[in-house]
Protein backbone atom coordinates (compact mmCIF):
# COMPACT_ATOMS: atom_id res chain seq x y z
CA UNK A 1 0.00 0.00 0.00
CA UNK A 2 1.64 3.45 -0.47
CA UNK A 3 1.82 6.12 2.19
CA UNK A 4 2.49 9.58 1.74
CA UNK A 5 5.52 10.23 3.74
CA UNK A 6 6.76 13.80 5.41
CA UNK A 7 8.60 14.93 2.13
CA UNK A 8 5.14 14.10 0.15
CA UNK A 9 7.05 10.78 -2.15
CA UNK A 10 5.03 7.78 -1.71
CA UNK A 11 6.52 4.84 0.29
CA UNK A 12 5.65 1.19 -0.80
CA UNK A 13 3.84 -0.58 2.66
CA UNK A 14 4.13 -4.37 3.57
CA UNK A 15 1.71 -5.42 0.66
CA UNK A 16 0.66 -4.09 -2.87
CA UNK A 17 -2.48 -2.31 -3.39
CA UNK A 18 -4.70 -1.45 -6.30
CA UNK A 19 -4.50 1.77 -5.84
CA UNK A 20 -0.93 2.14 -5.27
CA UNK A 21 0.05 -0.05 -8.17
CA UNK A 22 -2.80 2.84 -10.43
CA UNK A 23 -0.60 5.87 -8.96
CA UNK A 24 2.85 4.60 -9.59
CA UNK A 25 1.66 3.72 -13.21
CA UNK A 26 0.58 7.43 -13.80
CA UNK A 27 4.01 8.40 -12.94
CA UNK A 28 5.82 5.92 -15.19
CA UNK A 29 3.27 7.29 -18.04
CA UNK A 30 4.57 10.78 -17.63
CA UNK A 31 8.33 9.34 -17.84
CA UNK A 32 7.50 7.46 -21.20
CA UNK A 33 6.13 10.97 -22.62
CA UNK A 34 9.07 12.82 -21.24
CA UNK A 35 11.77 10.41 -22.19
CA UNK A 36 9.71 9.85 -25.90
CA UNK A 37 10.18 13.68 -26.69
CA UNK A 38 13.88 13.56 -26.33
CA UNK A 39 14.18 11.99 -29.56
CA UNK A 40 15.22 8.57 -30.85
CA UNK A 41 18.00 7.84 -28.54
CA UNK A 42 15.87 7.55 -25.58
CA UNK A 43 12.73 5.30 -27.56
CA UNK A 44 13.80 2.34 -25.33
CA UNK A 45 13.48 3.65 -22.43
CA UNK A 46 10.43 5.13 -23.25
CA UNK A 47 9.08 2.15 -23.94
CA UNK A 48 10.18 0.53 -21.07
CA UNK A 49 8.67 3.55 -18.53
CA UNK A 50 5.80 2.32 -20.94
CA UNK A 51 5.78 -0.84 -20.53
CA UNK A 52 6.15 -0.75 -16.61
CA UNK A 53 2.79 1.71 -16.73
CA UNK A 54 1.06 -1.23 -18.75
CA UNK A 55 2.16 -3.70 -16.31
CA UNK A 56 0.97 -1.81 -12.93
CA UNK A 57 -2.00 -0.65 -14.61
CA UNK A 58 -3.44 -3.97 -15.66
CA UNK A 59 -2.31 -5.57 -12.14
CA UNK A 60 -4.41 -3.00 -10.11
CA UNK A 61 -7.16 -4.08 -12.19
CA UNK A 62 -6.34 -8.01 -11.50
CA UNK A 63 -5.53 -6.97 -7.72
CA UNK A 64 -8.87 -5.40 -7.69
CA UNK A 65 -10.74 -7.92 -9.20
CA UNK A 66 -9.29 -10.49 -6.64
CA UNK A 67 -6.13 -12.16 -8.08
CA UNK A 68 -3.72 -12.50 -5.36
CA UNK A 69 -0.14 -10.16 -4.92
CA UNK A 70 1.79 -13.44 -4.92
CA UNK A 71 -0.01 -14.98 -8.00
CA UNK A 72 0.63 -11.57 -10.06
CA UNK A 73 4.47 -11.87 -9.52
CA UNK A 74 4.18 -15.56 -10.91
CA UNK A 75 3.55 -17.19 -14.00
CA UNK A 76 1.60 -16.94 -16.20
CA UNK A 77 1.36 -12.95 -14.91
CA UNK A 78 5.22 -11.98 -13.53
CA UNK A 79 6.16 -9.31 -16.69
CA UNK A 80 3.65 -10.74 -19.55
CA UNK A 81 1.61 -7.79 -20.57
CA UNK A 82 -0.55 -10.24 -22.87
CA UNK A 83 -1.03 -12.44 -20.45
CA UNK A 84 -2.20 -10.11 -17.70
CA UNK A 85 -4.66 -8.11 -20.30
CA UNK A 86 -6.10 -11.70 -21.17
CA UNK A 87 -6.99 -12.28 -17.30
CA UNK A 88 -7.78 -8.64 -16.96
CA UNK A 89 -10.22 -9.09 -20.23
CA UNK A 90 -11.71 -12.35 -18.55
CA UNK A 91 -12.61 -11.02 -15.45
CA UNK A 92 -14.32 -8.21 -16.93
CA UNK A 93 -11.90 -4.99 -18.30
CA UNK A 94 -13.30 -3.75 -21.92
CA UNK A 95 -10.19 -3.76 -23.60
CA UNK A 96 -11.20 -4.10 -27.41
CA UNK A 97 -8.30 -3.37 -29.97
CA UNK A 98 -8.00 -2.52 -33.60
CA UNK A 99 -6.07 -5.23 -35.31
CA UNK A 100 -3.34 -2.22 -35.70
CA UNK A 101 -3.21 -1.58 -31.93
CA UNK A 102 -3.48 -5.17 -31.19
CA UNK A 103 -0.07 -6.24 -33.52
CA UNK A 104 1.64 -3.27 -31.67
CA UNK A 105 0.80 -4.76 -28.47
CA UNK A 106 1.86 -8.09 -29.25
CA UNK A 107 5.31 -6.89 -30.54
CA UNK A 108 5.38 -4.66 -27.26
CA UNK A 109 4.65 -6.96 -24.94
CA UNK A 110 7.33 -9.75 -26.23
CA UNK A 111 10.15 -7.03 -25.90
CA UNK A 112 9.20 -6.16 -22.35
CA UNK A 113 8.56 -9.47 -21.24
CA UNK A 114 11.93 -11.12 -22.64
CA UNK A 115 13.15 -7.23 -20.99
CA UNK A 116 14.62 -6.70 -24.75
CA UNK A 117 14.01 -3.05 -23.93
CA UNK A 118 15.84 -3.00 -20.60
CA UNK A 119 19.13 -4.60 -22.08
CA UNK A 120 20.15 -3.58 -25.72
CA UNK A 121 20.99 -6.26 -27.16
CA UNK A 122 23.55 -5.86 -30.63
CA UNK A 123 21.25 -7.01 -33.18
CA UNK A 124 18.12 -4.71 -34.70
CA UNK A 125 15.25 -5.05 -33.48
CA UNK A 126 11.51 -3.68 -34.97
CA UNK A 127 10.51 -1.50 -32.17
CA UNK A 128 6.84 -1.06 -31.66
CA UNK A 129 4.99 2.32 -32.12
CA UNK A 130 5.14 4.72 -29.52
CA UNK A 131 1.86 6.69 -29.63
CA UNK A 132 -0.22 3.34 -30.52
CA UNK A 133 1.31 1.66 -27.43
CA UNK A 134 0.64 4.78 -25.23
CA UNK A 135 -2.91 5.32 -26.94
CA UNK A 136 -3.60 1.67 -25.29
CA UNK A 137 -2.36 2.84 -22.35
CA UNK A 138 -4.73 5.79 -22.04
CA UNK A 139 -8.11 3.52 -22.96
CA UNK A 140 -6.43 1.14 -20.00
CA UNK A 141 -5.92 3.49 -17.54
CA UNK A 142 -9.35 4.89 -18.25
CA UNK A 143 -10.97 1.49 -17.59
CA UNK A 144 -9.01 0.88 -14.66
CA UNK A 145 -10.09 3.82 -13.25
CA UNK A 146 -13.56 3.54 -13.84
CA UNK A 147 -13.61 -0.42 -12.20
CA UNK A 148 -11.15 1.39 -9.05
CA UNK A 149 -13.68 4.33 -8.40
CA UNK A 150 -16.99 2.14 -9.23
CA UNK A 151 -18.11 1.69 -5.39
CA UNK A 152 -16.39 5.30 -4.69
CA UNK A 153 -19.19 6.75 -7.00
CA UNK A 154 -21.62 4.71 -6.33
CA UNK A 155 -21.49 5.63 -2.43
CA UNK A 156 -21.80 9.20 -3.26
CA UNK A 157 -24.90 8.48 -5.73
CA UNK A 158 -26.56 6.21 -2.64
CA UNK A 159 -26.18 9.35 -0.17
Amino acid sequence: MFKPSPLGRSEIGPHHSAEGFFGLAGSYLKAADVANVQGPALTAPALSCLGQALELLLKAYLLAAGVGEKELSRLPYSHDLLACLQEAERRGLYGRFSETESQEFLKFGQLYATKELHYLYEYAKSMPDFFVVRGIANRIQEYVFAYLSKSYFDAQKAD
